[in-house]
C-alpha cells in the first residue's frame, strides 16, 4: 500500500512489537480509484476478515475499532472507505461509476489483494446494510473466495425496505398529526425518490426517538415518545 497514515503496532507485554502481528495503512488502486485500506491482526497467520461498510458513503472504521477491536486478536482484519466515501473520497471520481458492478469490481479487486498479503485464497467476509448488498452478491459469484459471510442489518428485498422506510414515519406522523413531519414526506414523496435517501430515514429515526427532534416537531395532544414498537412492526411487515 502506498501513501500517508499511521495505525500503531501491536505491543507485547514488556513493552516490545508483536513480531507477526500486521500494522498497516495507506491507498491502494482498486477499480482505477485510489481508496483508504487499514490492515490489522496480531497474528497475519489468522483468517483474513473484511469489512463492508453501509451507506453507500459511511465510513464505519471508527465505530468497528471502538467498539469490536479485540476481533483484530483472532482475525487479520481489513477495513476500507469505499469509493467516495471518508479518505476515499475524490472530486474527480466520475459519477457514472457509483455503480454495483464498479463497486464489487473494487470488492474483487481487494480480495485478491488481501489474499496476496496474508497467503491465504479464501477471506472471511461482513458486510452491514449497504455492505451486506455488496457481500451477498460477492459471495454469490465468487463462492470460492468465501470461508464464511456475516450480514448485519442484510438487505433482502430493497425495494420493499425502502418503501417501508417511507410509509412508516408517514403513518406515524399521521397518527400524531405532526403537520411539519406529514409535509415534509409528502414534499418527498414515495421511492424511488430524488431527494437523498437518507430523507424519509431522518424522519423516521425523529419519530422513533432515535435521534433529537427539531425543534417544533412535538406531536399535537399525543405522547411525544417513540412509536409503539407493534406498530412499528405491522407497518414493517
Amino acid at each position: 500500500m502506498r501513501g500517508p497514515g499511521r495505525t500503531r503496532p501491536f505491543p507485547t507485554a514488556v513493552g516490545g512489537t508483536v513480531p507477526q502481528g500486521v500494522a498497516e495503512v495507506g491507498e491502494c488502486r482498486l477499480g482505477g480509484v485510489d481508496q483508504w485500506v487499514l490492515v490489522r491482526g496480531r497474528e497475519l497467520a489468522n483468517p483474513p476478515l473484511i469489512h463492508l461498510h453501509g451507506g453507500p458513503g459511511f465510513s464505519e472504521t471508527r465505530l468497528l475499532r471502538h467498539f469490536n477491536s479485540d476481533i483484530e486478536n483472532r482475525f487479520t482484519v481489513v477495513y476500507r472507505d469505499q469509493r467516495g466515501t471518508g479518505k476515499s473520497f475524490r472530486p474527480s471520481i466520475p459519477r457514472s461509476s457509483m455503480t454495483v458492478e464498479q463497486f464489487l469490481t473494487d470488492l474483487y479487486e481487494l480480495v485478491d489483494m488481501v489474499c496476496a498479503r496474508v497467503g491465504k485464497e479464501q477471506v472471511v467476509l461482513h458486510g452491514h446494510s449497504w455492505g451486506s448488498l455488496l457481500g451477498v452478491l460477492y459471495a454469490d459469484r465468487h463462492p470460492e473466495r468465501i470461508a464464511a459471510y456475516l450480514g448485519t442489518v442484510q438487505i433482502d428485498d430493497a425495494a420493499a425496505a425502502e418503501s417501508a422506510s417511507y410509509t412508516c414515519p408517514l403513518a406515524a406522523a399521521e397518527l400524531r398529526r405532526n403537520r411539519r413531519v406529514l409535509e415534509a414526506l409528502r414534499a418527498i414523496g414515495p421511492p424511488p425518490i430524488r431527494h437523498p435517501v437518507s430523507s424519509p430515514r431522518t424522519w423516521l429515526q425523529r419519530l422513533d426517538g432515535q435521534s433529537v427532534p427539531f425543534p417544533g416537531d412535538q406531536p399535537q395532544n399525543q405522547s411525544t415518545g417513540p412509536v409503539e414498537t407493534a406498530d412499528r412492526a405491522e407497518k414493517f411487515e
